[in-house]
């Protein structure tokens, strides 16, 4: 288990400021956390700044977790990118964000490479096929998952990103939605693939066999695979969370299993 954060991130040597003033910070990768299967990172745009993202050498997801932008990128998918909008990346791509009078944070999931590596000059042009969707992520159907017997107790699930939606190869993105006071998903682990559980809006607890840790909106936690963990909403409201799998397209391919007290 790793807690992290942008502050954190920034505490620790691990961000980067751009010349237009943008920041990316990195959450999660192989010299952070050890991870495996991807990459996690955040950008902050300041408002009125025009800022090219650079989608990597892997396959990405992209939402924006706070405050609104306009994104430019040849062809249908350029437009308005408010809270909670959604961009799958191809890899080897560049597009750009503009904010206007509020700033913007976009957190991505990055599935493959687990050390940032910037494309050559020649496979990054603005443009092309950079975004492969965009869409927000209440387009997705929001499955109810009150199935005790698995673990999962008053809580919902959109599946935004995976085999099935995007047809992603190595990562997951997906948002959850926990009910106030009891609101959990009880112990579990997948033996085939990292977890990354990003606290929205709300506050709440990760549990494992060991005891409970409080996480407040911003924080993340990154869980290698095979260990044990869940998460309880502790506050008076609906706890949003965005959850990623590295190294599985589906939570099918990252195996399930509940944790019993005889482990």
């Amino acid at each position: 288990m790793f807690i992290t954060s942008a502050e954190f991130a920034a505490d620790n040597g691990h961000s980067e400021r751009f010349d237009d003033g943008a920041v990316r910070y990195w959450l999660v990768n192989h010299e952070i956390c050890q991870a495996t299967g991807g990459m996690v990172s955040v950008v902050d745009l300041p408002s009125r700044t025009s800022h090219v993202v650079e989608t990597g050498t892997g396959e990405s997801g992209s939402i924006v977790v706070s405050g609104g932008a306009v994104l430019d990128e040849a062809g249908s998918a350029d437009g308005p990118m408010g809270h909670g909008h959604v961009v799958q990346n191809a890899a080897h791509g560049r597009y750009r964000l503009g904010t206007n009078e509020t700033a913007a944070r976009l957190l991505t999931y990055h599935g493959g490479p687990t050390s940032w590596q910037t494309p050559t000059t020649e496979a990054t042009s603005v443009g092309g096929r950079s975004v492969v969707r965009r869409f927000s992520y209440t387009d997705a159907d929001d499955n109810p998952f009150h199935m005790p017997d698995l673990g999962f107790l008053n809580m919902s699930a959109r599946w935004l990103i995976d085999e099935a939606n995007g047809a992603s190869s190595g990562y997951t993105l997906g948002q959850s939605t926990f009910a106030p006071g009891d609101g959990s998903h009880e112990l579990h682990r997948h033996p085939d693939a990292e977890e990354v559980f990003f606290v929205w809006e709300g506050e709440g607890v990760h549990l494992t066999p060991d005891g409970e840790f409080p996480m407040t909106a911003g924080q993340l936690v990154f869980v290698s695979r095979n260990e044990w963990h869940g998460f309880r909403n502790t506050g008076s409201t609906p706890l949003k969370a965005i959850f990623g799998f590295l190294g599985a397209n589906s939570l099918d391919a990252g195996g399930y299993e509940v944790y019993h007290s005889n482990h």
